[in-house]
């Protein structure tokens, strides 16, 4: 069971696991059953309990649906780069493959600099073709957050992301146009 929760929270990629790998173990088949569900009751508890360690980051799985991608999915673009992202009752994610300005302005607040450093130092963006991207899905506390990150400035995330059709998150997730 330690081998299979290490396994599912490494894959899920919301926190960083800094212990060994645990070796996996001979277990009959009657008794996986019994763990399996053991299992599943702790995760429930965990996400209950505030810490979502085996909960996907995102709700919404990529998809040609429009109206899927129309009520899900934001897009942000500015200073030569696009992102695009989700909007769940956690914060804000940014999806992987989006990009993120590689120069920031003088007026972007410190913490925000912090951030895109950490980003950077842990491997969750690198350099693609002179261009910083996303190599994974990475929660944010907030729309504005995700936004000022991906822009390399102070925004407000509510206003710069916006669905397929160009109407804000504001819009559809505040106001329910």
């Amino acid at each position: 069971m330690e081998r299979t929760s290490y396994e599912i929270a490494l894959n899920r990629n919301r926190y960083k696991l800094d212990q060994t790998v645990p070796a996996s173990s001979f277990v009959p088949e009657w008794r996986q059953y019994d763990l399996n569900d053991i299992l599943e009751t702790i995760k429930l508890l965990l996400s209950t309990l505030g810490y979502p360690l085996f909960e996907e980051l995102r709700k919404t799985k990529e998809t040609d649906n429009p109206i899927i991608q129309k009520d899900h999915i934001f897009f942000c673009k500015g200073k030569g780069v696009e992102a695009k992202g989700e909007y769940n009752e956690e914060g804000f994610v940014v999806i992987e493959g989006s990009q993120m300005s590689t120069e920031t302005s003088n007026s972007i607040h410190n913490y925000l600099i912090t951030i895109r450093e950490n980003l950077l130092n842990e491997n969750i963006v690198t350099i693609v073709n002179g261009i910083y991207t996303f190599r994974r899905d990475n929660l944010f506390s907030s729309p504005s957050q995700a936004a000022a990150v991906v822009l390399g400035r102070n925004a407000n995330g509510w206003i710069e992301w916006k669905n397929i059709d160009g109407i804000t998150l504001d819009s559809i997730k505040r106001k329910g146009n």
